[in-house]
């Protein structure tokens, strides 16, 4: 989680920011379901899945990375590897673009 205090810009493509919404609250053909399907619809997370909205989006993009390559191995991987199989490089950097954009739920 970030630090409020801490300052940082991720520079993302245009318009990454309004499809990573798409994404996260419709999913994309061939999704099985949309992000804030488990992470809740601010991607503020529930229970013990994990909240995406303030992270990084480089650490997100790269857990979403590990997760379709197979490099993340554990239960919550096992879970999102059917979601993640169907994403391209554009639609992770999208969606990491949109949950890294939203404030952090506290």
């Amino acid at each position: 989680m970030r630090d409020d205090r801490m300052r940082y810009i991720a520079y993302v493509p245009k318009g990454s920011i309004a499809r990573g919404k798409l994404v996260a609250s419709q999913g994309i053909d061939g999704l099985k379901s949309a992000c804030d399907t488990c992470h809740s619809p601010q991607l503020g997370g529930v229970g013990p899945i994990p909240a995406l909205a303030g992270r990084s989006p480089t650490y997100l993009l790269r857990a979403l990375f590990e997760f379709q390559t197979g490099k993340r191995v554990n239960d919550a991987a096992e879970l999102m590897k059917p979601i993640v199989a169907q994403l391209k490089l554009a639609n992770m950097i999208d969606v990491t673009a949109y949950a890294a954009s939203l404030p952090v739920r506290r």
